[in-house]
């Protein structure tokens, strides 16, 4: 099977070099998950591009939140490995869930910074910014950093008094995740915890 690229002509040497290490990563024939019949189904594992600044998804440093849903939807969906970039620069996330299963192995490589609101009462769930959910064979790496922009959070909770507060968002939430890891990612100002690994989840690496 080729080699899955969307909205790139042009490969610069750093992202040949991401593919490469990515093919690397999953070099394997198959990924096999289950099916919804619960029959098995498996892929060819030849990783693909997904930038969200080219013009198939729009994204420029600036608002962020639905070019990097709308890549991550489309690189879940490819039967071969896939990467999701996001470039140097400084975004605005308001907020992301990237949920599973997807087809075949995927890396979300984030270079730039992704800043989430200030103001935590704009998130659609209060308790987490980004959030992962029944994905296998997950790496989330690159370098960059998810800021939670928490200061204003901070002095509005009183959790380590009131046992009843309401908690703030957590920068990076994780469940349901297998064979997975997280790696060169800086995690910043988080309006509560930086990350949880709470249900089910098989996370081979955090570093």
């Amino acid at each position: 099977m080729e080699s899955l690229v969307i909205g790139l002509v042009l490969y610069s040497a750093e992202t040949q070099e991401i593919l490469s290490d990515l093919a690397a990563k999953f070099s394997v024939d198959t990924f096999s998950d289950e099916k919804r019949d619960g029959t098995a189904s498996t892929a060819k594992a030849e990783p693909g591009v997904f930038d969200v600044t080219t013009a198939t998804y729009g994204a420029k440093p600036g608002p962020v939140t639905q070019a990097l849903a709308k890549a991550w939807n489309d690189a879940c969906a490819s039967p071969s490995a896939s990467i999701v970039v996001v470039p140097s620069g400084t975004y605005k996330l308001r907020e992301a869930s990237f949920k599973g299963p997807c087809k075949a192995p995927i890396e979300i490589h984030v270079q730039g910074i992704l800043q989430a609101p200030t103001d935590g009462s704009k998130l659609t769930k209060k308790d987490t910014w980004v959030g992962f959910e029944h994905v296998n064979m997950l790496s989330l790496s690159g370098g960059g950093n998810f800021d939670g922009q928490g200061a204003l959070s901070w002095s509005k909770n009183d959790c380590n008094k009131n046992k009843n507060c309401k908690s703030n968002a957590i920068n990076l939430r994780f469940n349901f995740i297998t064979n997975s890891t997280v790696q060169d990612i800086t995690s910043l100002n988080s309006k509560n915890f930086h990350m949880k690994n709470n249900i089910s989840c098989h996370i081979r690496s955090f570093t």
